[in-house]
């Protein structure tokens, strides 16, 4: 990745944490021009002055440049690496060809084609709002505005249909937008010819942004292409500029692509419950798995979302129950077994009533047998369901230590930005995310550099400490928050007047091969203790004696919220009487969840 490339990255993943507003291209371009505005970095290509580079691909990068000729900025695409790629000069002149068979004001345009030093280039429009992408999750829309933009951009795809092709690779990075605002579909890399016989036998290829992609795409089942994959990814992003996130977004892309085959997306209500209802029935029907369920053009969906915003009543309605029976059973084939057992239980005991005068002996045989069995599966069910209850506590965890690491990459990127710019920083995302009850930057102290900025959350408001500045003894330096690496600690007490319990984790700033710092972020045992009522919610019979235990052995949260750290001791009485006591590990924390299994189970 190029220098301009990844000083834009970062700057992304700033805005993303800190909820700013996104840096404009030409905020971005301006502070990288001293690096890379010398001629001798860019290509020669006659008829064009290279200024800058905007971004770069897996196959091409983007100038922006001027066309001497007409006066005028341009991107100018091309292929990275030069000639010889037979393949990639294939794509990009489709790309060209595409983007030139269709002229829709919504569509990027193609000025020219060439090639210049043996690498194929093109000249398109230059779009100096950056990409919906960039927008995203900073800023999500309103419900109205992200119809609106929807509407545009499905009357543009159909366009692109009309004209006989398909874009195939439509997800929000792909939709830039002029300085007034106006969206504008880019990057034809992918696209396909609509019945193109010579493709129609080809599997297993997986081209595409598995966030975005239908099933039929994720299966490489090319025969199966038609209008409706670029309306399912035209819900994708409906879907996430309502809720700020994709469908979906598993931690490996086998991981999305297995979500994208068999899973349903979170309801968009469960996530923005603001979003009316019409809106969201309208963006689920985008992502029905089965072609017939999505919206048949693009020109169907453009028309649905013109009702919606003309408060008419709109033609798509919510899957019925039977429709919601079946997907609760997909979701949840534990549960859907455990309620099959116990309809066949009860079936079996009233066919036997019937025989019991004169079969007695052997049907009282056949009930228990059957018992044994429905209380074999209901105990399998539960423990699936307790593992789920600890992937979601390792999930959350999980999540949380994406800001330190995030805050601690910055730094080592760019260690020169001043204190007051840090302090700000972490105190809006404290601000921000209620889970978090303080954040700290510590430098090692090396000539006047050192400090040790600490924001964190009490019952007045939110506080800044400089603890470099209070004398402590031992320093900051030496203290175990600062000294663990990449782990949950252990509960402490809190500073602040309340004396809330606290559990840390801590993330070491690196300069070269020695640690130069350390971001620690702290969260109140308060939340571990909230979330026993969404364990509830998951195992509604949970035994009222389950907790949750640290490395050590420290319970974490209790039914008995007074209590402050017992320590797993003084449950041992307790737990000696679960006769069937289930232990799942967190592999984030290495902490214990522990859970009995209802009395009828044991």
């Amino acid at each position: 990745m190029s220098l301009p490339a990844r000083i834009r990255d970062l700057l992304s993943a700033h805005d993303h944490l800190v909820g700013q507003t996104p840096l404009s291209p030409e905020t971005v371009d301006a502070a990288v021009t001293p690096i890379v505005s010398r001629s001798d970095l860019f290509p020669t290509v006659p008829g064009y002055r290279l200024l800058r580079e905007l971004g770069e691909g897996g196959m091409g990068v983007v100038y922006l440049a001027e066309q001497s000729s007409l006066n005028r900025m341009v991107a100018l695409k091309m292929l990275i690496g030069g000639a010889g790629n037979a393949s990639a000069e294939a794509r990009m002149r489709q790309e060209a060809a595409a983007l030139a068979r269709v002229s829709h004001p919504n569509v990027v345009s193609v000025y020219e084609v060439g090639e210049a030093g043996g690498r194929t280039y093109f000249a398109l429009e230059y779009l100096a709002g950056g990409s919906l992408a960039d927008r995203l999750p900073l800023n999500l829309f309103a419900p109205r505005d992200a119809a609106e933009l929807l509407r545009t951009l499905a009357l543009a795809i159909q366009a692109i249909h009309d004209r006989g092709l398909l874009h195939c690779d439509l997800k929000p990075a792909n939709v830039l937008l002029a300085e007034d605002g106006t969206p504008k579909v880019a990057d034809f890399g992918l696209a396909r010819i609509l019945n193109d016989d010579q493709r129609q036998t080809r599997t297993g290829t997986i081209r595409g942004t598995p966030c975005y992609m239908p099933p039929e795409q994720a299966d490489g089942l090319l025969g199966s292409f038609g209008p409706a994959v670029d309306v399912y990814a035209l819900g994708g992003i409906l879907y996430e500029v309502l809720t700020g996130r994709p469908p979906f977004l598993g931690s490996t892309i086998l991981e999305t692509l297995d979500q994208v085959r068999k899973q349903d997306p979170v309801p968009v209500r469960t996530l923005q419950a603001h979003v009316p209802r019409d809106l969201e029935t309208i963006c689920m029907k985008c992502l029905s798995k089965p072609v017939e369920k999505r919206y048949a053009t693009a020109a169907d969906l453009a028309e649905e979302l013109g009702r919606f915003l003309e408060h008419r009543p709109i033609l798509a309605r919510p899957p019925n129950i039977v429709e919601r029976g079946i997907r609760w059973c997909r979701r949840n084939p534990s549960r859907a077994a455990l309620l099959a057992v116990c309809f066949a239980g009860m079936f079996t005991a009233i066919v036997a009533a019937g025989w019991i005068h004169r079969r007695l002996d052997q049907d009282l045989v056949r009930m228990q047998s059957a018992r044994d069995e429905a209380r074999s599966n209901a105990k399998a069910a539960h423990a699936t369901l307790v593992k789920q209850a600890a992937e979601r506590i390792d999930s959350e965890m999980r999540e949380l230590t994406v800001r330190p690491q995030a805050i601690a990459a910055a730094v080592e990127s760019n260690p020169n930005i001043d204190e007051a710019y840090y302090r700000e920083w972490l105190a809006k995302l404290v601000e921000s995310d209620p889970r978090i009850s303080g954040l700290c930057l510590a430098m090692e102290p090396d000539g006047d550099r050192g400090f040790a900025l600490l924001v964190q959350r009490n019952a007045t408001g939110i506080v800044r400490r400089r603890m470099d500045r209070e004398g402590l003894v031992p320093p900051y330096w030496q203290r175990d928050w600062y000294t663990q690496r990449l782990v949950w600690g252990e509960p402490y007490l809190g500073t602040d007047p309340a004396r809330t319990p606290m559990l840390s984790y801590t993330v070491p700033i690196r300069k070269g091969e020695r640690i130069a710092g350390a971001v620690v972020v702290d969260v109140a045992l308060a939340r571990l203790q909230s979330l026993r009522a969404e364990l509830k919610d998951l195992i509604p019979d949970i035994d009222e004696r389950s907790v949750l235990t640290s490395a050590k052995g420290v319970v974490l949260h209790h039914p008995d919220d007074g209590r402050a750290f017992p320590s797993a001791a003084a449950e041992s009485a307790g737990e000696s009487t679960m006769d069937s006591l289930m232990r799942v590990e967190l592999p984030t924390t290495k902490w214990w969840l522990s859970v009995a299994f209802p009395p009828e189970l044991r």
